[in-house]
């Protein structure tokens, strides 16, 4: 009974580490429609009150499209997105986004001027 039941420790542990092959994939391509330049992004599990460290290597221009990826250790399932423009503004979006099933993020203003988030799901 306890090699069974140290069995089935060992196989959650393998389904719940942070280099399993079961990771969940959160890289996205992030589109800027803001008519601004975002200088900095921050992309933080929904749960969290931390935004963390900003995950962009350079500006993005409005009009450029970059890929944002996640190291394998992230795990969260729902997201929430900070971007910070180059006047020191920022805009959030915490609805919490299910990253594991967006692959692509347009992030823009609509015609009164409040700040939008669009996404496509991916294919299965």
């Amino acid at each position: 009974m306890k090699k069974v039941y140290l069995l089935a420790i060992a196989i959650c542990a393998l389904f719940l580490s942070e280099g399993s092959a079961w990771a969940l994939n959160l890289d996205f391509k992030l589109k800027n429609t803001t008519g601004r330049v975002i200088t900095e992004l921050y992309v933080s599990p929904h749960s969290s009150e931390y935004w963390g460290r900003n995950i962009l290597g350079d500006d993005v221009y409005s009009g450029d499209t970059v890929n944002v990826t996640f190291p394998l250790r992230a795990s969260a399932h729902y997201w929430d997105i900070k971007a910070v423009y180059s006047d020191g503004t920022f805009v959030t979006f915490t609805s919490g986004y299910n990253l594991s099933s967006i692959y692509f993020v347009r992030l823009g203003y609509d015609d009164d001027g409040e700040p939008t988030i669009y996404y496509t799901y991916r294919s299965a």
